[in-house]
């Protein structure tokens, strides 16, 4: 039970630094190893995604 429990809060907070990485990328227009701006915006809402599905 305790690692099911750890589990859930690194998978929690991985989506959080993925959400932060790509918004910093979003606000800075970071286009390093991406072929299309659009690449960041899919990032950060995928760890959107997460944090709706995980309510």
């Amino acid at each position: 039970m305790e690692i099911a429990t750890g589990v859930d809060v690194l998978l929690r907070v991985r989506w959080a630094v993925q959400a932060d990485y790509f918004a910093r990328r979003l606000v800075n227009d970071d286009r390093t190893g991406i072929n299309d701006p659009a690449e960041n915006f899919t990032g950060l809402h995928d760890a959107r995604d997460f944090f709706e599905r995980d309510r």
